[in-house]
């Protein structure tokens, strides 16, 4: 697509060595919302990245997954706890309506 920004990255958070908070800032977005796997690596990661660079982050508690099904549900509690708000992908799109 025309619009569509294509980020490569070279390690597990989308921000590191990438230009995606220079694109996020000229674009004047404040908020994330994140999807895909890992949970508790890619995704996670990401998270933390963008809190600490001031952006608002949502988590995809649903749309987000792990190799390990013991991970996902204490990786969200930390998510919860300090980092973004967790929600399921009807409710992401309840808030976005």
């Amino acid at each position: 697509m025309d619009n569509d920004f294509i980020i490569y990255k070279s390690s597990y958070g989308a921000f590191y060595d990438t230009p995606l908070e220079t694109i996020l800032r000229n674009l004047g977005k404040d908020t994330i919302i994140i999807c895909g796997t890992l949970t508790n690596y890619c995704c996670g990661t990401t998270a933390r990245q963008g809190y600490e660079r001031g952006f608002k982050i949502i988590f995809g508690s649903d749309v987000t997954s792990t190799d390990n099904p013991d991970m996902q549900e204490t990786e969200l509690q930390v998510l919860r706890k300090g980092f973004a708000k967790v929600m399921d992908l009807e409710s992401i799109i309840d808030a976005l309506q």
